[in-house]
């Protein structure tokens, strides 16, 4: 069939044009609803929006634009499979009130208004040696495999570490008594603590790198440890300094700053780190240094303790999941998402239930897992829905008698870390998810 124009009324051909210039201008200037999952884009996240990923999975035509293969991968994990069809499936069967603070439905649906988690937790309390004795790091690798260090004096022989076995704890002397500041476990015959210096257990020997007798730093560190891998290490501590060790040699990193830093975490991919700095001897400074794209930056600054003018205060501790950093602070928990650099602040107030004072360790498993722990013992725990609090030990050993100096958590359990001061011995707490 020949269209002849000139059959065409020019009335109705001039109304025709119109009326498709406006629908063609609605097309072109509308907001795009740009939803994980909207396959389609037509608002709805529905039956039709699986058989399209379904069809990108197969490959069939026509192929899949730039919008389609982003709101397709809604776990965001660079693919779109078979994986992100169950999370649309799981999606469209079930109805979702997601807490905007802590499950950010629009960033990845894999980790939206996850079930919450469990907040009954059983525990058992040990302390160790006489007074001076105290725990300054702990590492779970398993239920019945712990590492702790730190200064365990008894009365024959100092101690600065001890393995749980599952059944006793057994105290062992590395290198020397000196104190140890932090332990990471790869695994049985490679282990890294760190001192002033770091040390390495082989599976048959320590060794001590005296970074500055190797002529790479001044002084020494006492910080604290983050790994990527066994060939990808990174070593914290005071006035800064940051050695990275890439499985043959230390290097120094310019940090620059001379603010002592006490906690580091980064991502699975070791491309975004977090270090934590806070120095209180003539001045309160304390930071937050970002390292990316190969360098370190100072991400956040201040010169006082409190929350003051808006900002956040004193930075204490931070841990990274997926894209965010969990930064805990004087003032709250801040959530920066360093791809997008965006961020949220959850006000103290918010989260803290009383006698919450400083805290020493944040850990987050996902946005419906998190856990931290104060410097007296408080733990809190979010699930995905509300906070729960603990001050038992705190409490049984009377208020401000224990004093906590770092932690870790895993999906079955947590253990503490620290000493009670009156008398000053060792702490350690276990604690069993039920």
């Amino acid at each position: 069939m020949k269209f002849n124009l000139s059959e065409f009324d020019p009335h109705y051909f001039h109304a025709s044009a119109w009326f498709l210039l406006i629908i063609f201008c609605l097309i072109l200037f509308a907001n795009p609803r740009e939803q994980l999952g909207d396959v389609n884009n037509d608002g709805d996240i529905n039956v039709l929006d699986i058989v399209r990923v379904v069809n990108i999975i197969l490959e069939n035509d026509p192929l899949p634009t730039d919008y389609e293969l982003w709101a397709g991968d809604v776990n965001v994990d660079e693919s779109v499979n078979v994986q992100d069809v169950v999370i649309i499936v799981t999606i469209i069967l079930q109805t979702f009130d997601c807490p905007t603070l802590y499950s950010p439905c629009s960033d990845n649906l894999s980790e939206c208004c996850l079930d919450p988690t469990s907040h009954e937790f059983e525990y058992e309390l040990d302390t160790f040696g006489n007074y001076g004795s105290w725990i300054n790091d702990v590492q779970i690798v398993s239920e019945d495999n712990i590492w702790i260090v730190g200064s365990i004096e008894t009365d024959s022989i100092e101690y600065n570490a001890a393995h749980w076995d599952g059944n006793a704890w057994d105290f062992m002397e590395i290198i020397n008594t000196s104190d140890l500041n932090s332990i990471r476990f790869f695994s049985e015959n490679n282990i890294w603590a760190l001192g002033s210096y770091p040390i390495h257990w082989d599976g048959e020997n320590w060794t001590l790198y005296h970074l500055t007798q190797m002529g790479i730093i001044p002084g020494g560190l006492g910080g604290k440890i983050w790994a990527k891998s066994e060939n990808d290490i990174y070593f914290i501590g005071r006035l800064g300094r940051i050695i990275h060790y890439n499985g043959d040699t230390f290097e120094q990193m310019e940090s620059g700053t001379e603010v002592d830093l006490h906690d580091i975490s980064g991502s699975e991919d070791g491309e975004h780190l977090f270090a934590v700095g806070l120095t209180n001897s003539d001045w309160w400074g304390n930071l937050i240094l970002e390292f990316s794209d190969g360098s370190w930056s100072t991400l956040y600054e201040s010169d006082h303790y409190l929350p003051d003018n808006g900002d956040f205060g004193a930075v204490l501790n931070v841990s990274v999941h997926a894209d965010t950093a969990y930064i805990m602070t004087m003032g709250g928990l801040w959530k920066y998402n360093y791809l997008d650099q965006g961020s949220d602040f959850v006000s103290e107030n918010n989260y803290n239930e009383g006698n919450y004072y400083h805290s020493k360790h944040i850990t987050v498993l996902g946005f419906n897992d998190i856990f931290t722990v104060s410097s007296r013992w408080n733990t809190a725990h979010y699930n995905g829905e509300t906070w729960y609090y603990d001050n038992d030990v705190n409490h049984n050993f009377g208020n401000g008698n224990v004093w906590v100096k770092s932690a870790d958590y895993n999906d079955s359990m947590f253990v503490i870390v620290g000493y009670i001061s009156n008398p000053q011995t060792g702490l350690v707490m276990r604690c069993l998810r039920e």
